[in-house]
């Protein structure tokens, strides 16, 4: 079995992490968590979130090591939990009064567009 630098297994499979090991066991249903990125790259799981929003005082090498583990595992942020912990929702609700098929396309278009540039998601 080999491994690389971080000791994740070559892309080709999904793996599920137990405690900093891979095994090859195919995931089911668990999502990969910060928890697991932190296990693999070894770091603790507050300096794997800082690593992954870009903040000061994370070295690059740490920085590079959790990105690298991250990519991986296929390791996506979970909206929902960030919605709770920050307290909003990142959601924008979409109501207009003209039935006018045209003008609705080019609204939610050009909203959509917004939205996703500050990271929101368009609920209509």
């Amino acid at each position: 079995m080999s491994t690389n630098s971080l000791g994740v297994l070559p892309a080709g499979g999904t793996y599920r992490v137990c405690r900093r090991r891979i095994d090859l066991e195919p995931r089911i249903s668990k999502r990969t968590t910060i928890v697991d990125v932190a296990e693999v790259a070894g770091v603790s799981v507050k300096t794997a979130s800082r690593a992954l929003n870009d903040a000061p005082h994370v070295s690059a090498a740490v920085r590079k090591r959790v990105k690298e583990a991250a990519a991986a595992l296929d390791y996506h942020p979970n909206i929902a939990a960030q919605s709770l912990i920050a307290r909003r929702s990142f959601l924008i609700g979409l109501f207009y009064d003209n039935p006018n098929p045209a003008y609705i396309t080019d609204m939610q278009r050009g909203v959509i567009t917004r939205a996703r540039e500050q990271g929101y998601h368009l609920l209509i």
